[in-house]
Parts: C-alpha cells; structure tokens; sequence
C-alpha cells in the first residue's frame, strides 16, 4: 500500500536577524527534503509563525489493508526539528503541523493537524538566524537529516531526551530541562550504571576537547552538573529542587548537543545507533587510556562542520 504524505509545519521560533532573510526579502531554505519559505512575503515583520515548511514524499506500507497511520510523516518533522536544535541553541518548534495522506485506494485524503509546541516565552529563546548562518544550516540538515531519520531520532532516547530538554527550557522549567539534557548525555555516552558521575563526565572532557576546551575544568563543570542533576531528582519535600538549576541548564544543553553531533559522525559510517554509541565509546577509552591520542576523523564530522 503506497501513501503520499503532504506535510506543512509552521515554524515556531524562528526569528531572522538580518533585513536580507525577513520576510519581505527572504526567498527561503532548503533543509534536506523540506523548504521553508514565507507564508506572507509582502508584510516586512520577522514573527516566526510565517515560516512554513514543505516536504512531500511517498511511503510504502507493507502491511494488507489500509493502515491509518501518520508515523513516517511525524518523523519527517521530527527530523526537521531535531536538526534545527542541534545546530545551535534557541528554541524551535513547529505549530501547527498539517499531514495529509493520500492513499492510492482512496479517492478522499485523510488530514491531522498536530504540533511539536512548548515554547512560553519567544522574545528571550528566538531561534535567530542570521544571513552567514543560513548556508551552514542547509548544510548541516542536508547531512544530518538522513542520518536522523534512519535511526528514527522519535524513538532514540539520547534524542528524545534532548528534545525534551528543549521544550522543558521553552516552558521556563529549567530544572528539569537540566535534567533532561543531562540524560541525554548520559544516554549518548553511558553503556552500564557503573560509576556514573565519574564514567560520564571523563567521557564528556575528552569530547569537550575537541572545542578547544580544557578537559580537567569540563570534567568538574560536568561533576557539578550531575551533582544539580542529583539533587533535583533525589531531593524532597515541595520546592526544594526549585532554583538550582539557574543557568546551569544551558551549560548542560551545550554538553548533550556536543555529544549528539559527534554521536552523529559515528552514525554516518555505523549501521545502528547501537553500533555508534559502541565505537564512540571504545574510541573515547582509547583516549583516555593513552592509546590514542585524538578520536577519529568522523568524530568532528558534525563538530566542525559545516
């Protein structure tokens, strides 16, 4: 059973910062398979609800019978998202999202509209785009893109608690966006429980350097992160969580998505995402057991590029 899925999503956040990619002269993005374009070119505000993206595509189900399922195109825009908030920080969302499926043995399609939507406070998390930026960014969609979707980036939970991350900050909780990108962290670089604080931020050091930055310093800014982490969970009795996080969750936000990007490097020469988090992980030990003296080169694939 083929489908044609039509999926047009607003994006939520977006804010260009130059005059050239306001909407009166923006001419628009090609981010892997989708284009986003102004809905309203003529009025020159940059409000980041007139950002649409486009993608159609065809789906095979293999399955007897007509599955109503929107999944393959929920996952599209998932992509899209996903690789909008790993090329850098500021909040991006998609309200509202329409997925039209037409089937080829029905005459009617059938249409949803949904949202990836948690954003409370758009003045201060507006995902900027500025013109030298725009160029990269296609860059970094066009290689990411494909990677997140074979590995289904909906259900892999060093993405989904990234994510969630996210929102959690676009809704003003920044304890439990801590929390959540902490876990992402820890999803993407932690294979047992053993000696978790330890095993995790001496993992995160080695990929800190890879930026240029001092592994002994990221490795006790990582510790003092797992230990807010700690304390937000374990804590207990009402509010005494609340605060602790400050402005710890960004520092948190840029450690999980340095470890995705790298993660994504060892997905574009890795079968799975089980094969990739094992290479990246061995490479790391190799580092720092002195074996080697760098991770390899598709380890920066995503680092350094575009």
């Amino acid at each position: 059973m083929k489908v044609k899925f039509l999926v047009k999503a607003y994006l939520e956040g977006l804010m260009p910062i130059d005059e050239a990619l306001r909407p009166a002269q923006f001419q628009g993005l090609r981010l892997g398979k989708f284009v986003v374009k102004p809905t309203l070119p003529e009025l020159a505000t940059n409000f980041p609800i007139w950002y649409l993206a486009e993608t159609e595509f065809e789906y095979e189900y293999k399955a007897e019978g007509i599955p109503i399922s929107f999944e393959p195109a929920e996952q599209k825009i998932n992509v899209l998202i996903t690789a909008l908030r790993l090329f850098k920080n500021g909040y991006v969302g998609a309200f509202p999202v329409v997925i039209e499926a037409r089937y080829e043995n029905l005459e009617t399609p059938i249409r949803i509209t949904k949202g990836i939507s948690c954003m409370r406070k758009p003045a201060s998390l507006a995902y900027g785009i500025s013109q030298s930026e725009t160029e990269k960014l296609e860059q970094f969609a066009t290689n990411a893109m494909p990677i997140l979707d074979k590995i289904n980036s909906l259900r892999e939970p060093a993405f989904l608690f990234f994510n969630r991350g996210v929102c959690s900050e676009g809704m003003g909780d920044h304890e439990m966006a801590l929390v959540d990108f902490m876990s992402s962290l820890e999803s993407a670089l932690l294979s047992d429980s053993r000696e978790l604080a330890h095993t995790l931020c001496e993992r995160a050091a080695v990929l800190d350097a890879l930026v240029g930055k001092r592994p002994a310093e990221e490795y006790e800014r990582c510790k003092d992160l797992y230990d807010t982490r700690s304390k937000i969970i374990h804590g207990s009795g009402a509010g005494r969580w609340q605060g602790l996080a400050s402005y710890k969750y960004s520092e948190a936000e840029g450690m999980a998505r340095l470890a995705l990007r790298v993660l994504l490097g060892y997905l574009s020469v890795k079968p799975s995402m089980e094969a990739a988090k094992e290479g990246l992980i061995d490479d790391i030990k190799k580092v720092i057991f002195g074996e080697a003296d760098s991770l390899p080169r598709h380890a920066v694939a995503f680092v350094k590029a575009p």
